[in-house]
């Protein structure tokens, strides 16, 4: 965000911070009656497809305002993705196995965790204002492809 607006630390700061409210509303209002209409698969990799379209927007857009409107949906998709995630999880494992696919996931999402700010670092040296955004974009979409599957 210092790179594509000029922001300082504490600007940034707000930013992150306001997205987490996005995400806390999303999930204490919205995904409860998401989850009652559409089966979850079909939400998991909606959500999924959500984040990804709302990080690579926000790569490619250079209007501060619509920038951050377009990154608050995508934090909506990872809110959703989320609560979902777990629940399609344990639909499919039996109760013998799923905490080990349990900790797989955990050890994988880390994995992300780890090693996705360090491409996007190095990518952010070639361009800071688009190319971290479509590589995390790109994430998302394998993920929902993987999901789909």
């Amino acid at each position: 965000l210092g790179a594509k607006f000029g922001f300082e630390a504490l600007e940034v700061g707000y930013v992150f911070g306001a997205m987490a409210i996005v995400m806390l509303g999303t999930g204490i209002f919205l995904v409860g009656p998401l989850q009652k209409r559409i089966p979850l698969f079909p939400l998991a990799v909606g959500a999924t497809v959500l984040n990804a379209v709302g990080v690579i927007g926000f790569g490619l857009c250079d209007n501060m305002w619509l920038s951050l409107g377009i990154f608050a949906v995508s934090r909506v998709g990872v809110s959703v993705k989320g609560a979902t995630a777990s629940q399609v999880t344990k639909l499919f494992t039996d109760p013998t196995n799923r905490g080990t696919v349990f900790a797989n996931m955990q050890f994988y999402l880390n994995l992300g965790r780890l090693f996705g700010p360090l491409i996007a670092g190095h990518l952010a040296e070639e361009d800071p204002k688009v190319l971290p955004w479509l590589f995390a974009g790109g994430c998302s979409i394998l993920s929902a492809i993987v999901l789909a599957l």
